[in-house]
């Protein structure tokens, strides 16, 4: 994916999304359920666990097949937890640190990243792993925050927070240093809501919304947290915070999966005889699929990835990437990779600014 925004020295003042990755629908029409998951191995890019769920859940719908077994729905939860974990430390420990010229942890990064996808892990291993992540969020990334009696309340105690250490504070107060973002080109979008992409997988005559937000924003925005930056207009900020919440919960996920205050990562229904949906939220955000039946083929298949959202042409990244002021090149080019950044693509992307 390459996106490409215009400056003219004094305000970036346009932005496009010049090329996006291939369908990966047509790509699985006229095979069968197991062929379409070994082809989707090497065409599913970031989280091919869940796009490996979402496949096998949307055909098995489609075939008519009972839901999964309370045990096997636990598993899926806790591998789909431990991906989303995964992919989230990822981009905080190795991406965002150099932005504002930290050091990368590469190693600390490594040390979680092969426990977190090993296959065949046992339950037990996961419920350990999971108190470790805790620990790793409380201890290493937003060490200000877990020192304090209460949470914050005003914009200048987040700061304050955010200053008192940790491996991302530093990178989350130099991202407020950066100053709250002008309102985005067209308004605020809504966040896709798990109601209506339930509804959607059950229901032929349940709309999505044309144009939303999807990932750790629209999963956290109802956090005090999070709503003071969203408030304020911080709305990087807000989402590189909700990465870190996402976290936590995906720890918790992995230790206690179906708990009740956390919303399921992974459901499917049929809307039509032959016809089977699925969702699952990823790191990136939820990804949908609907696959068609006929004679043990795959007829149809539509997959909407969370890039097809975040990255719209009417998202949230074309909404908030120009029309704000940036004297220096340089301020210009670390803000939009820091949008990009907090939007979390699960593709491969190269970010341009050029001159106007």
């Amino acid at each position: 994916m390459r996106l490409r925004a215009e400056w003219d020295g004094s305000e970036v003042v346009a932005a496009r999304v010049e090329a996006r990755p291939e369908a990966i629908g047509p790509r699985l029409c006229g095979l069968s359920s197991a062929e379409a998951a070994a082809r989707l191995v090497d065409i599913a890019g970031d989280s091919p666990r869940a796009h490996a769920t979402a496949l096998r859940l949307a055909c098995a719908a489609a075939a008519g097949e009972p839901p999964p077994a309370h045990d096997e729905r636990l598993a899926t939860e806790r591998e789909l937890a431990a991906e989303l974990v995964a992919e989230h430390l990822g981009r905080l420990l190795l991406d965002w640190p150099p932005v504002f010229g930290e050091d990368a942890r590469p190693q600390r990064n490594a040390e979680f990243h092969h426990r977190l996808l090993r296959p065949g892990q046992t339950q037990e291993a996961l419920y350990a792993l999971g108190g470790e992540i805790l620990d790793l969020v409380a201890r290493e990334l937003l060490t200000g925050f877990f020192r304090r009696i209460r949470p914050p309340h005003t914009l200048a105690e987040f700061i304050a927070c955010a200053e008192e250490g940790g491996i991302l504070g530093s990178v989350l107060a130099a991202l407020l240093a950066l100053g709250k973002a002008h309102p985005p080109v067209g308004g605020a979008l809504p966040m896709l809501e798990p109601a209506a992409v339930a509804e959607w997988t059950r229901s032929g005559s349940a709309p999505l919304p044309h144009a939303a937000e999807t990932g750790a924003l629209a999963r956290h925005r109802h956090s005090p947290l999070i709503r003071i930056l969203h408030v304020k207009g911080h709305l990087i900020s807000a989402r590189l915070m909700a990465s870190m919440l996402d976290v936590a919960d995906g720890a918790t996920r992995m230790r206690h999966p179906l708990f009740d205050a956390l919303p399921a990562l992974a459901q499917a229904g049929s809307p039509a005889s032959g016809v089977g949906r699925a969702s699952v939220d990823s790191a990136h955000g939820i990804l949908l699929y609907s696959v068609t039946l006929r004679d043990g083929l795959i007829a149809a298949c539509d997959v909407i990835r969370p890039e097809d959202w975040n990255f719209a042409d009417d998202g949230p990244f074309l909404r908030e990437a120009h029309v704000w002021p940036a004297s220096a090149r340089e301020t210009a080019l670390q803000r939009l990779h820091a949008l990009t950044l907090a939007l979390a693509p699960g593709v491969p992307y190269l970010v341009e600014l050029v001159g106007r």
